[in-house]
């Protein structure tokens, strides 16, 4: 019996890990594409692709937090508020640093809420709350 609980234990464990994997890239992702072109440098459109690409074969959360600073360096300034400059070399460092998927969704949120409303598109407005909600309960 003892093996059977420890067995299911461990099972619940690996799964929860991977529904994190899933989800948490599924959700940056859908965050950068809601971020409009005209708010990130020109030179994003060519890493794009292959950057996807990297987010969803992640395979630790330290990877997917240094894509996910990676993509922060590839919006503008235009398009995040002011504030953000104060916070972003810790936020950098918290990326280049997170342990747990937990912590790259609490990064992930942190910087969209320093993302103006104008460097999004309108379908993001009405996605936000629900996506704040999926990605706070990582």
């Amino acid at each position: 019996m003892k093996k059977l609980i420890t067995s299911l234990l461990i099972l619940l464990v690996f799964t929860s890990v991977s529904a994190q994997q899933v989800k948490l890239p599924a959700l940056l992702v859908e965050f950068e594409t809601a971020v409009k072109w005209e708010a990130v440098d020109a030179q994003w459109k060519s890493r794009r692709t292959d950057w996807i690409n990297e987010v969803k074969a992640a395979k630790t959360p330290l990877v997917l937090g240094k894509l996910l600073a990676e993509f922060e360096t590839y919006v503008t300034w235009a398009a995040v508020d002011k504030r953000w400059e104060t916070a972003r070399d810790r936020w950098i460092s918290s990326c280049n640093s997170a342990a747990s998927y937990s912590a790259v969704a609490k990064l992930m949120v942190e910087f969209e809420t320093y993302t103006k409303w104008e460097g999004v598109t309108e379908t993001w407005k009405k996605r936000r709350d629900g996506w704040v909600k999926e990605a706070s309960s990582i």
